[in-house]
């Protein structure tokens, strides 16, 4: 089964990815992450994504697909999978269902968390991320970390996200609002696409989205099957 979770940012979509992985043994692709993560090499590369990624801008669609390719070569056919905030345009849809084709197999459901921008906002510019690889995700109002400036699960510092000033946030929006949403709506043409209210806390908008997929799907102890 090959599940994506669309959303603003701020929604919640990495949590919930990261809790779905392991109710599901699925495996995740964040694209976000894995382009940071390139960002941080000084390279041609580097240094290109990281002038994108820091104007809160999107990155190119030819950039996209073959990290998506190189990603999808990593996984067996079959396997459970959470697109974490990807596709985010219609464009790279388009190339993801390509190459999900030749895999034979096609995305099976769209879960979209759904909060206003100005709850975005808010969270966004609480939000601390730790400097580790995993970027655990903290906020100083909902989850404060049990030490102040420390991440609770490997002890590295928390920082706070380059692309997360006010001007970068709006940016963000604005481009979710004319790229992603439109992907949103192409998903519900196919009627693969369910909307849960992400205002609630992470805990509850969490259980609402397994709830919905065993809804759909049946019970979460067969869905290790529904890709095979």
């Amino acid at each position: 089964m090959i599940i994506v979770l669309e959303g603003p940012q701020g929604a919640g979509k990495g949590t919930c990815a990261q809790g779905l992985k392991d109710e599901l043994d699925a495996q995740v692709f964040e694209s976000g992450r894995e382009l940071r993560k390139i960002a941080k090499n000084d390279s041609g590369l580097g240094r290109e994504l990281k002038g994108v990624l820091d104007s809160g801008g999107l990155v190119s669609d030819g950039h996209i697909y073959f990290l998506t390719k190189d990603w999808l070569n990593t996984v067996p056919v079959g396997e459970n999978m959470i697109l974490d905030g990807c596709p985010r345009k219609l464009t790279q849809t388009k190339d993801i269902e390509k190459l999900l084709a030749m895999r034979g197999e096609k995305i099976d459901f769209v879960v979209v968390l759904c909060i206003s921008d100005e709850v975005a906002v808010g969270r966004l510019l609480d939000r601390l991320i730790c400097s580790g690889e995993m970027e655990h995700v903290f906020n100083f109002k909902s989850k404060p970390p049990k030490s102040e400036g420390i991440c609770d699960y490997d002890g590295l510092p928390l920082i706070r996200r380059v692309d997360e000033t006010p001007v970068t946030i709006k940016a963000r929006l604005k481009n979710y609002h004319q790229e992603t949403v439109p992907v949103i709506e192409y998903f519900k043409e196919r009627g693969i696409v369910t909307e849960v209210d992400a205002n609630m806390p992470i805990e509850a908008v969490f259980n609402e989205v397994l709830k919905r997929i065993t809804y759909r799907f049946g019970p979460l102890e067969n869905l290790s099957s529904i890709s095979k």
